[in-house]
């Protein structure tokens, strides 16, 4: 509900803003005046110097309405000069990174609501006794030196921001925030490189209701369903997707019969997707990682023709891929952990031994079947370490008793049990090998039972279609194909050993199509040593 809530909330942050501005001066006017009016005693406390008279307090009310507007008129014209500037020279999807900045939409805010308060004060003070001294002037200049800080701020953040160099920092830092959040999301939930095989004898497809983006999904939600229908759920989709209503989603396996219930089973499910229209970077890692590459795209292109931006972007994009790289698996599973502990602590439960009872404490050992005529043993069990510690203390007397001879023929049979129950243990072992292997494959099939499968890494993916299109831009500029082959190096050096085949794959199909584009020997040597720099760091992350 939350991450709904933020989705929501985010396209509306624009007008929230503006908003919540217009209405706070609007009610600091109407409380001003209640002041002027006598109508809230407190005025006649404050030092003259802060009061002035209703005529003064008219004409300066009146210039700061002008001015503040005015200004409010330049700085929306200034963003939108922005906005074209963003539009054709860097990338369409960053300019919600300039309308949603704090500084702009307040500075926005501040002037838009000092018009409104000065508007709202001189309408309030026509009925205001002249011989009344008002602080309604005091506080609009007070509200006018702010403004003046506020427009100094937004002169220049707008400035940093129509830096390129800037801006694609900003934008990494933004999408390695996400990632951050991304990663904390998965990281407690155990992976698998492949999904399992799955025996069940029903498996009904989950349909999309919906034409649009999925921008979240409430695992939780399909966590419930699939324990209380006992079935494993797979997700076809990943977050940032779209899908068009009727498209498969999902996969439930069971063997439960669910036809009567498919209708309610489809509301929930389409219940946890967030439906949006426009793609968000909130939960979507690769929307914030596609603004970056937007950018470096543009740069390539003819009519900019900037290699140097472009390769600038690679750089901070390899380390965004990398963090991707070194994850394990490719999907995660998400199940019910409280089930999962009380199995384990049945399992770990395990019956005392029949035939013989071992005394921690003094290391004793006795048997059943040799009773000793003398004392009489008994089994007690109890968790209670001062009933542990009595028990103790009755084996150690009593054995103080025993004489001798006895003695010796009690410590005898003990390590002629000691060996033979070893000697049964290895016995036992050779004869059956393949029990540990069996323990295995029963504890993976208990994992696999009420789960929801997520594909959230899917490296290979991720890797190609992050740089297909920088590659066909790229491929007949040496610079730009040895900064291809460095930022694969970067994410080689902190690749998991389950990526490794990937980026060995791409390291061929990057050569390939680049060294077929070069007939100079000291473009191809170059090439080929980047090529054989990425095979010798995957071989050696192999032997780690």
């Amino acid at each position: 509900m939350i991450e709904k809530w933020n989705l929501n909330m985010e396209e509306r942050k624009i007008w929230i803003t503006l908003g919540g501005s217009v209405l706070f001066s609007f009610f600091l006017a109407i409380v001003v005046i209640l002041f002027d009016t006598r109508i809230f005693m407190g005025v006649e406390y404050l030092p003259t110097w802060t009061l002035t008279s209703v005529d003064l307090a008219r004409e300066i009310l009146s210039l700061l309405a002008g001015s503040l507007f005015s200004v409010a008129t330049f700085t929306f014209a200034t963003m939108l000069t922005i906005v074209t500037l963003y539009t054709s020279n860097f990338s369409p999807r960053a300019i919600e990174n300039f309308l949603l900045n704090r500084t702009s939409m307040r500075t926005l805010g501040i002037f838009l609501g000092g018009f409104i308060y000065c508007l709202s004060s001189l309408f309030f003070m026509r009925s205001s006794e002249d011989e009344f001294l008002v602080i309604s002037a005091t506080v609009a200049l007070i509200y006018a030196f702010s403004s003046v800080f506020m427009f100094t701020r937004f002169v220049y953040t707008s400035s940093q921001y129509v830096q390129l160099e800037k801006l694609i920092h900003s934008l990494y830092e933004e999408a390695q925030d996400i990632y951050d959040n991304y990663i904390v999301r998965f990281e407690d939930f155990p992976s698998i490189k492949h999904l399992p095989e799955m025996s069940y004898m029903y498996t009904y497809d989950i349909e999309a209701t919906k034409s649009a983006y999925v921008e979240h999904i409430d695992f939780d939600a399909l966590k419930k369903l699939a324990d209380e229908h006992e079935a494993n759920i797979i997700i076809d989709i990943r977050v940032g997707y779209f899908v068009t209503a009727g498209e498969p989603v999902m996969e439930i396996k069971t063997n439960k019969k669910l036809e009567e219930k498919m209708e309610e089973i489809t509301r929930k499910v389409n219940k946890s997707f967030s439906y949006e229209s426009e793609k968000s970077a909130m939960y979507d890692p690769d929307y914030a990682r596609t603004k970056l590459t937007e950018v470096a795209l543009r740069a390539v292109s003819p009519g900019i023709n900037d290699p140097n931006t472009a390769i600038h972007v690679l750089r901070y994009k390899s380390l965004l891929e990398k963090r991707l790289a070194g994850l394990p698996g490719k999907y995660v599973i998400i199940h019910n952990d409280e089930e999962e502990e009380s199995e384990n602590n049945q399992e770990t439960k395990k019956k005392p031994s029949k035939k013989q009872l071992k005394w921690k404490g003094k290391g004793i050992r006795l048997d059943n079947k040799n009773n000793n005529k003398k004392f009489k043993t008994e089994i007690i069990t109890s968790d209670n370490e001062d009933e542990a510690d009595q028990e103790d203390e009755k084996i150690r007397v009593f054995s103080e008793d025993l004489d001798e001879g006895e003695t010796d023929t009690t410590e005898t049979i003990s390590e002629e049990n000691n060996e033979t129950a070893s000697d049964d243990k290895e016995e036992s072992k050779e004869a059956d090998p393949d029990t540990d292997e069996k323990k295995k494959s029963g504890k993976k099939d208990k994992e696999y039972v009420k789960s929801v499968f997520y594909r959230y890494n899917d490296f290979a993916e991720d890797l190609h279609s992050g740089y297909w299109q920088l590659v066909f831009y790229m491929q007949k500029d040496i610079s730009g194909v040895h900064a291809l082959f460095e930022a694969l190096k970067t994410i080689s050096y902190a690749a998991h050993k389950d990526n490794l085949g990937f980026i060995h794959e791409y390291n061929e199909y990057l050569y390939n199509m680049t060294s077929k584009n070069f007939n100079e020997t000291f473009d191809q040597n170059i090439i080929k040593r980047d090529y054989e720099k990425v095979k010798t760091i995957i071989e050696k992350n192999k032997a780690r």
